[in-house]
């Protein structure tokens, strides 16, 4: 983390001295800094990184979730078009004690990858949103759903992701008839930002 924090505060620096390179020239320099960082994780999680980028291999053959896309009951049960995650990339997505993900890609957006993780939990599944880098390691991510633990709270939960990558997760509550909706989209750094 400090040496990300080092590149972004050198990148500003050298962006200041030279009359400041426009904003992709700079988040190419960080992403290049970052790639060097990611490989080394790779190395160290006992993946060859000689033989290419495995998460890459893995992300590429995933199907693609058209847009755009309304959850539903069957949606979230069924996990249509839905590929097995090998174990051995459960950490870098953040969820070491899953024995169960699956995985859907999203069509590219500029070169922002993103995808849908499905953790199973008994016998439901939360299901993530998750932005990759350029290098495919995880930059940013935000539960859509998660199975309602207690059935009787009588609140149903959806997500819509439309057309320009704009997330909607809107909660229903039966008992009172309100509808609650945050929005979400995607920004040129590849993090999910909650719209006010």
């Amino acid at each position: 983390m400090k040496n990300i924090i080092l590149v972004i505060i050198t990148a500003l620096a050298l962006a200041a001295c030279n009359g400041g390179p426009n904003r992709a020239d700079l988040q190419r320099k960080i992403d290049s800094v970052l790639a060097v960082e990611n490989m080394e994780h790779l190395r160290l999680q006992g993946i060859n990184i000689e033989e290419g980028n495995p998460l890459q291999e893995f992300y590429d053959s995933l199907n693609i979730q058209s847009l755009p896309l309304r959850s539903s009951e069957d949606y979230v049960r069924l996990l249509p078009n839905f590929s097995p995650v090998p174990i051995v990339f459960s950490p870098f997505f953040q969820q070491d004690n899953a024995t169960d993900l699956r995985a859907v890609a999203l069509p590219e957006m500029l070169g922002i990858r993103l995808m849908l993780l499905a953790v199973a939990s008994d016998n439901d599944y939360s299901i993530w949103l998750y932005s990759l880098d350029s290098d495919y390691m995880v930059v940013d991510k935000l539960m859509l759903y998660a199975p309602d633990p207690n059935e009787s709270d009588n609140l149903m939960r959806q997500f819509v992701i439309d057309n320009d990558y704009v997330i909607t997760l809107q909660y229903y509550d039966s008992t009172n008839g309100t509808v609650t909706q945050r929005r979400f989209t995607i920004s040129d750094s590849r993090n999910i930002v909650h719209q006010q």
